[in-house]
């Protein structure tokens, strides 16, 4: 289980105009993870231009690697973000 968030920039020949990056995080809720979210980016500074919610990390990550050709070494801590998850978990 991770409890970071995790961004990967979409490959070249697999994004299309809107969308670049993606990010990966946990849905957390009463401090259990219950879930992850995939997202998908323009500009990772804007709102998000899709997201998918998981029950599992292995399958939002098997999306991943599906649909935008992500591999697990693509994936690169946001230490920037990563500290806010669950904070306003209610």
């Amino acid at each position: 289980m991770i409890k970071e968030k995790y961004i990967a920039k979409i490959p070249y020949e697999c994004a299309s105009d809107e969308q670049v990056w993606l990010e990966i995080y946990p849905h957390i809720h009463k401090g259990e993870i219950v879930g992850y979210y995939l997202n998908t980016y323009i500009d990772l500074s804007q709102d998000s231009t899709s997201d998918t919610w998981f029950k599992e990390l292995e399958h939002a990550k098997q999306a991943a690697l599906e649909d935008y050709g992500i591999v697990e070494s693509d994936w690169i801590k946001d230490e920037a973000n990563s500290e806010n998850i669950g904070r306003n978990d209610r």
